[in-house]
């Protein structure tokens, strides 16, 4: 069956549906669209603990943009014909969509913990005309509105509302226990985003260095949206058979971290959820020169590095790196102090739900 049809096919059946749960039973209906599909197995897991709510009251259902996706009430639907949906009293989205049911409210949920960077310069004014479709703009934190208010200049058409980081939560509330280890996570952000900031380059020096001059195993995990790019896939190629590289995509990444000692990223957001998730340090590597991030400065993600690990500049510093295991317990007191000033802990699902009922 072609994707067009089966995507007709599923707009008859969910509009039933969804005129049945509205009109006839009275509940609030919810659709979830999740358009990168190269994300959804990643953050689906913790998008339907958020969105399991009291079934007297709620209709809930789940679309996406990957065909050959086969999960329990997910749905496939190419993207532009959501405005063809109707009954649909909230849309809600955690990557940025274009395209919307009819005349719902529509919320998006902001998949990072601090207030890392959203895009590059020249996508500024493109992604403020999208994010201001959306009704609501639900953060992580009260220092993580700041971004969205300098970007969309505080209008009050779009709300920005801190309500917490329910992957944190839910992470921290199943209690993970950690395991004694000798890893170092690898974890870079999308490097077609952030081009002038990105590890990538030095990727390969890094890898041969820490397995060469240290100790350490590797983890690699590469960008969920860069995992079979040319680059990538080379590197898994030249390192896979050293017993001390192990190239990762597994969804439930948290198993990972749990098992390393220390995570190297770039600007990649999930630093902060690792640090506060494992109490361990991140290792920022620059391979830029320090300018490039000036125009960043006053954002918290790039204030508090420190607060949770190390920057280490070029090449020539990475002998940093042997030291970091060194001071697990200092760090591990940063985080802490760090979490408690700036976090809301426990509480996105409690928040989340005032919200929708208000709405």
């Amino acid at each position: 069956m072609s994707k067009f049809l089966k995507a007709i096919l599923n707009i008859f059946f969910l509009n039933i549906v969804l005129f049945y749960n509205k009109i006839i039973l009275k509940k609030k209906t919810i659709l979830f669209y999740h358009e990168n599909f190269k994300l959804i197995k990643i953050h689906n897991y913790y998008v339907e603990k958020l969105l399991n709510l009291n079934k007297k009251k709620f209709f809930v259902i789940y679309l996406h943009a990957d065909q050959k996706l086969k999960l329990n009430n997910y749905y496939f639907l190419i993207n532009y014909f959501c405005e063809l949906i109707f009954c649909v009293d909230l849309f809600i989205s955690n990557n940025v969509c274009d395209y919307f049911t009819i005349k719902s409210k529509k919320i998006y949920i902001h998949h990072d913990i601090m207030d890392t960077p959203l895009v590059n310069e020249k996508e500024k004014s493109n992604l403020k005309k999208r994010l201001l479709a959306y009704d609501y703009i639900c953060v992580s934190s009260k220092n993580s509105t700041k971004i969205f208010d300098d970007l969309l200049n505080v209008e009050k058409s779009t709300k920005i509302i801190p309500i917490g980081y329910f992957k944190l939560d839910y992470l921290l509330s199943k209690k993970l226990k950690k395991n004694t280890s000798n890893k170092i996570i690898i974890a870079p952000t999308n490097y077609k985003s952030f081009k002038s900031m990105t590890i990538l380059n030095d990727l390969d020096y890094l890898i041969s260095f820490i397995l060469k001059k240290t100790s350490f195993s590797i983890i690699f995990r590469p960008h969920p949206s860069n995992s079979k790019e040319k680059t990538i896939l080379n590197l898994k190629m030249k390192y896979i058979n050293n017993k001390r590289f192990f190239f990762d995509q597994s969804k439930n990444y948290h198993k990972v971290y749990m098992s390393s000692f220390c995570m190297i990223t770039d600007i990649s957001g999930t630093a902060y959820t690792y640090a506060f998730l494992t109490k361990n340090p991140v290792v920022f590597y620059c391979s830029y020169k320090k300018k490039i991030e000036d125009k960043y400065a006053k954002l918290f993600y790039f204030k508090n590095r420190e607060e949770i690990g190390i920057v280490i500049r070029g090449k020539k510093n990475l002998i940093k790196l042997k030291n970091i295991k060194k001071n697990i317990k200092f760090y591990k007191n940063k985080i802490n102090i760090l979490m408690k000033e700036n976090l809301i802990i426990g509480k996105t699902k409690t928040n989340f739900i005032k919200l929708i009922n208000k709405i």
